[in-house]
């Protein structure tokens, strides 16, 4: 047996299942840890959507209470003569 094919042998695992044993536990790992930041981001979505909506009634408030006189624009008599001709 060459130098190589010992270096070759011995970095591999002794029986075969290992791999796939640990392949499934890192795969769980990962998964869980997965899902446990899309609960997080789903966490701050749901947060976002209530400063949302708490702003979007805050600024509806603030411009029910504009006076209407004053968001109408206002012409000159002189564009009213114009228009009445």
């Amino acid at each position: 047996m060459s130098e190589v094919d010992s270096v070759v042998t011995n970095e591999l695992p002794e029986h075969p299942n290992n791999v796939a044993i640990t392949s499934t536990k890192t795969l769980t790992m990962l998964i869980c840890d997965l899902e446990s930041r899309v609960r997080k981001l789903e966490e701050q979505v749901k947060d976002q959507n209530q400063e949302n909506n708490r702003l979007h009634r805050r600024v509806s408030s603030i411009y029910e209470s504009v006076p209407r006189s004053h968001t109408k624009s206002r012409r000159s008599a002189r564009y009213k003569d114009r228009e009445s001709e």
